[in-house]
């Protein structure tokens, strides 16, 4: 009886990891290709007109993609270098965390839970949604007449 509960769990354990390795290592390797080759920036442009709502620079597309395709950890790494190379203020890291916070690996996490049964467009829309109103308040009403520059994390 045991024994086959122990066969059970190794087995599902072991379905659910080839799942998650089906799904996380082709994002990795897309997005270093897409960095590699330039095409990620391009891959940003469309995301403007939303970061100016949120009253962000151009240079947010980037660890905001990132953040999107492999969420928090691997965003926070391309946060903390555009934050010395100057590219981005505290307040614009702050609403880029904030937003990625609530809806990060928005392809990656929803891949993983569509994987076990979860409905992709209520995921999908739901964090989207939140992520966006909330981050549009703190952009608007919590961060008005604070600093710009002069920020920045060394």
């Amino acid at each position: 009886m045991l024994i086959e509960i122990g066969m059970d769990i190794f087995w599902g354990l072991g379905e659910m990891g080839l799942k998650i390795f089906l799904i996380i290592i082709p994002l990795m390797i897309a997005l270093e290709l897409l960095k590699g080759y330039g095409w990620l920036e391009k891959m940003t442009r469309p995301l403007i007109p939303l970061l100016s709502r949120f009253n962000l620079p151009s240079q947010a597309g980037v660890p905001f993609l990132v953040g999107q395709f492999l969420g928090l950890s691997y965003g926070a790494g391309v946060l903390i270098q555009y934050s010395r190379e100057g590219e981005l203020s505290t307040r614009e890291m702050w609403l880029i965390c904030l937003f990625l916070s609530l809806c990060h690996s928005l392809f990656e996490d929803t891949l993983l839970f569509v994987a076990v049964g979860a409905n992709f467009l209520v995921l999908v829309g739901f964090r989207l949604i939140l992520a966006t109103v909330v981050t549009l308040i703190f952009s608007r009403l919590l961060f008005a007449g604070r600093p710009q520059n002069g920020w920045n994390i060394k």
